[in-house]
């Protein structure tokens, strides 16, 4: 881990650290707070990773990088900061059950544990930092996980209904549509024979990640549902 990662993760750990000292302020509460915040430092990021090279899309944007020219470098800063956000997450979750005795987020665990490993890989080779940070796009949900947590501190149940509707739509129009076309996008590359040698495996995992994170919306979907038939 180089001092750039060290940078970030310490970062978001401040961030962490900020909203759990606010007045009145549980672990739980000030996790999904600060989250949102991360949240939408990570989906402008998505969306940048998302426009950034499209005309690499019949690749699955997942190609070697040099390291040369602005495009590069903005890249390479964007995968550090992400990387910096999970492994600041994970920490944070060992921290609250250590600390707090608050049970860990399988959930949340594996997510990050993906976003490590995927992003990970991802730097040590040097390619597919545009694949890695479209998934960036998906943070859009966490945003409106802090937004209730907001409505909820300011007791303001209108916040907190318009929060939970906009996550389900963005799980259902958004995320969903997301993994899929980026797990067909891998699949079509993959079928087509149509790349380089040594990005077999990284085509491999780039399908396999894509679909467990389909399986891990569909454990949220149904948790978005519950919530909703709760608050009817």
């Amino acid at each position: 881990m180089s001092l750039n990662d060290l940078q970030f993760v310490a970062f978001f750990i401040v961030l962490h650290v900020v909203f759990l000292n606010l007045p009145k302020t549980h672990f739980n509460h000030a996790m999904k707070l600060s989250r949102g915040v991360a949240a939408v430092i990570l989906s402008v990021i998505g969306f940048y990773g998302l426009f950034a090279d499209l005309g690499q899309w019949k690749s699955a944007f997942i190609y070697h990088h040099t390291g040369e020219g602005i495009l590069e470098r903005n890249l390479y800063f964007c995968m550090l900061v992400c990387m910096g956000h999970f492994i600041a997450d994970l920490l944070w979750l060992v921290w609250g059950k250590v600390r707090y005795g608050i049970p860990s987020r399988k959930d949340l665990i594996i997510h990050h544990l993906i976003g490590v490993v995927a992003f990970g890989y991802a730097l040590h080779h040097e390619l597919a930092y545009v694949a890695c940070l479209i998934t960036m796009a998906s943070e859009l949900m966490p945003v409106t996980t802090g937004i209730g947590a907001y409505g909820q501190r300011m007791q303001n149940m209108n916040i907190v209904r318009f929060a939970n509707n906009w996550r389900l739509l963005l799980l259902l129009w958004w995320r969903v549509p997301l993994w899929a076309f980026m797990a067909l996008l891998s699949i079509r590359a993959l079928f087509s024979g149509d790349y380089q040698d040594d990005l077999l495996i990284p085509y491999i995992l780039a399908t396999l990640g894509f679909s467990g994170m389909l399986l891990l919306d569909r454990f949220w979907l149904k948790q978005c549902i519950a919530a909703e038939n709760n608050q009817a």
